[in-house]
């Protein structure tokens, strides 16, 4: 399905390809072909229609581009980029074509484009706006195109804020989703941003006589909206890179702080279980490396009561070990060198 627009209003009785035959329009009238996701016999009429070179045609067929300019004498081909929301809520990129020739302009999208939605509506209202030069119209579009990426920026920077409130608050698991959602969204961004800003700043110089000067000084200040959204997704990109080093040192200071009250409760209940038995608790103490000084205070209350073992114990202990000597000692040891033993 098609929409043609001759000087600005809307044919409406031509919605098909086959119907292009039909219009005829005179010198000085521009005559506008919009075509959303076309299939095979649709380009194929187009290139039939227009006189599209065979390398443009391997282009609208192939819809992953770059931001490219490519002048073929007869006609300009481009291709621009437009953002567009996605039911998810994340930001989509729709590729629009643009088939620039003497007196007529056809746009080819791989997707709806609310923004040049506005921009017929613009005409509907008012359609002297569409009865320019082609390379004005395409300054219209572009225009159109290029601003349509702010109101998703401004939405990306609220998300942002959201973020950093819950990674300085309340950091989750959805946490780092939501932080890898838009570092998502802005590679997207990303991807085209920088390509499309060249590609309009070649536009405003006389690369080709098929953009008048007039229109190079319009285009100049699409240029300049496509540097300030090259920079915003620059910014907003180191942004979203220093919320997940913030998000990664939050959570690794919250899991120390529950080690260390992990760390506290299970060495006040080591004490309290062990505090009546001593044996247990020295035992205990030596497995494991305390250092609370609390439990240093203990130890040493606890050695200082601890009743000394009684002489005779001692004195039975230092016989043992005489005999367990002689008993161990060779046969042919003299003596006096198994008492030194």
């Amino acid at each position: 399905m098609i929409r043609v627009r001759l000087d600005g209003r809307l044919l409406d009785d031509i919605q098909e390809v086959s119907g292009l035959g039909l219009v005829d329009p005179r010198p000085g009238q521009l005559l506008w072909v919009h075509c959303e996701a076309p299939d095979d016999p649709e380009l194929n009429a187009i290139a039939a229609r227009f006189h599209v070179h065979p390398l443009a045609i391997e282009d609208l067929r192939n819809s992953n581009q770059r931001p490219k300019l490519d002048d073929y004498g007869n006609q300009l081909f481009l291709v621009l980029f437009g953002a567009i929301p996605l039911g998810d809520g994340s930001i989509g990129l729709a590729e629009v074509h643009f088939l620039l020739g003497n007196g007529y302009l056809v746009t080819v999208s791989t997707a709806h484009l609310p923004a040049l939605d506005a921009l017929e509506k613009q005409l509907d209202l008012r359609s002297e706006l569409g009865a320019c030069t082609p390379d004005m119209l395409l300054y219209r579009i572009c225009d159109s195109l290029v601003d349509s990426v702010f109101p998703l920026l401004d939405g990306v920077g609220r998300q942002i804020d959201e973020v950093e409130e819950v990674v300085l608050t309340n950091p989750a698991r959805e946490t780092v989703r939501a932080i890898f959602d838009l570092k998502r969204d802005l590679l997207t961004l990303r991807r085209i941003t920088g390509p499309q800003r060249d590609l309009l700043q070649s536009l405003t110089t006389p690369r080709t006589d098929r953009i008048g000067t007039d229109t190079q000084l319009y285009l100049r200040d699409v240029y300049d909206h496509a540097v300030r959204i090259a920079e915003e997704v620059d910014s907003f990109r180191d942004l979203v890179s220093s919320l997940l080093d913030a998000y990664l040192t939050s959570v690794s200071n919250r899991l120390g702080e529950q080690t260390r009250r992990l760390t506290v409760v299970a060495n006040f209940s080591f004490l309290v279980g062990h505090i009546a038995s001593p044996q247990a608790f020295f035992l205990g103490l030596s497995l494991m490396a305390v250092s609370v000084p609390t439990l240093v205070y203990v130890v040493i209350r606890l050695n200082n009561r601890a009743d000394p073992l009684p002489p005779d114990h001692i004195r039975r202990g230092r016989m043992a070990r005489v005999a367990r000597s002689a008993l161990s000692a060779p046969a042919g040891m003299p003596r006096s060198d198994r008492d030194r033993r």
